[in-house]
């Protein structure tokens, strides 16, 4: 089961090449800003749970070519990220090193 954010922040469960909503199943969904609808359902992951397989089964989806898929972190406080953090990167820069020995570095989070 992979949870996804997608079109005007709803949340669905990806399968295959669709998306199940299941954005009635996630406690306080809408109510507050910033958005804690997550940190809650993993709070409640056991009270949930059922609530997705029930939406899940009988849930509208919709194919996932016509879903815009958002950040699945809401409101960052940092980013950790790596200079080189992918082998076509490290060809297109030349570089000769690797994240074990250039680091990680962190940033804050752009501005929406």
């Amino acid at each position: 089961m992979r949870i996804v954010r997608f079109d005007e922040g709803r949340v669905g469960l990806l399968e295959g090449d669709s998306v199940c909503d299941v954005t009635g199943a996630f406690p306080g969904y809408g109510e507050t800003w910033p958005e804690i609808h997550f940190i809650r359902a993993i709070d409640q992951w056991k009270e949930i749970l059922p609530r997705l397989e029930s939406v899940r089964a009988h849930g509208a989806r919709k194919a996932l070519a016509d879903c815009c898929l958002l950040p699945p972190v809401l409101n960052p406080s940092k980013i950790v990220a790596a200079p080189v953090n992918y082998i076509a990167h490290k060809e297109e820069m030349l570089a000769d090193f690797t994240m074990e020995n250039a680091g990680f570095f962190l940033s804050p989070p752009l501005p929406s």
